[in-house]
């Protein structure tokens, strides 16, 4: 996709993209003793804990589940 700069596209474009920041929050990056390679339901509990996303009662299973997902090559929107 191509939007040349001054055009309307454009403008839109980037009204959009702002949009889309100003109603996010921008997270943390991981601690520093976090391995990717070797996540647990504990490890990743913790990742939730110290970038500031709620972390409470979800059982091991769904944390399995959650880690399951992001090992996935798979793009579930496409």
């Amino acid at each position: 996709m191509r939007c040349d700069k001054g055009t309307y596209f454009y403008k839109s474009y980037l009204d959009d993209l702002r949009l889309s920041a100003s109603q996010g929050i921008s997270l943390p990056k991981a601690p520093p003793g976090f391995d990717p390679d070797s996540r647990t339901a504990a490890s990743v509990r913790d990742l939730f804990k110290a970038v500031g996303l709620n972390s409470e009662g979800h059982s091991d299973d769904v944390w399995a589940e959650i880690i399951l997902i992001a090992r996935s090559a798979t793009n579930p929107y496409a």
